[in-house]
């Protein structure tokens, strides 16, 4: 949202929205009210990524239901202010099964991945040398079927700079690259 709102009032030039596929309806008439162009660059569905230490580590397959008695390390900034509870989907047997510890502070999300053995997140796949630089591996989860997007955003009015263009085609190149997961 707040990404969003900068763009509207031009204090950003670009910006990479992520959203659940369900609440793709929502953001494209937003994105269209605003006048912003609007280009897909990835979707995916979330992986669990845990330490190679975790109890699940060597297992083939993992579902949500294998992780409920695990602790969840989940971004609490991952609201979506203006949809009202009737147009969100949850699965609640899930949440009400799970133990979560939110964080706010992005940076120490690793760390507490590795010194708490029996934590996980379900993120979007990560590139390679991300998990080998922090001792992690990420498992595909069978229940795991929402989908996500990620988007770039600009006003119509923008003309990238080729800074812009040299900034997406990184971009590109890091989905490309964690995209083969």
């Amino acid at each position: 949202t707040r990404t969003i709102n900068k763009l509207s009032i031009g204090e950003y030039n670009l910006g990479v929205i992520r959203y659940e596929t369900i609440y793709e309806d929502y953001f494209l008439k937003s994105f269209s009210d605003k006048k912003f162009v609007c280009e897909p660059l990835w979707e995916f569905e979330c992986v669990a990524v845990m330490s190679k230490t975790h109890p699940l580590a060597d297992a083939d397959t993992i579902s949500l239901n294998d992780l409920t008695p695990f602790i969840e390390l989940v971004h609490g900034d991952n609201i979506i202010p203006y949809l009202s509870g009737e147009n969100t989907q949850i699965n609640s047997n899930y949440d009400e099964l799970s133990q979560k510890i939110y964080i706010f502070e992005r940076g120490s999300q690793f760390d507490l991945l590795l010194n708490l053995p029996e934590s996980y997140m379900m993120v979007a796949p990560l590139p390679n040398d991300v998990l080998e630089r922090h001792g992690l591996i990420q498992k595909k989860v069978s229940t795991s079927a929402q989908g996500y997007k990620d988007v770039l955003v600009y006003r119509d009015s923008y003309n990238l700079t080729e800074l812009d263009k040299q900034l997406i085609r990184k971009i590109k190149d890091v989905i490309n690259e964690t995209a083969n997961y």
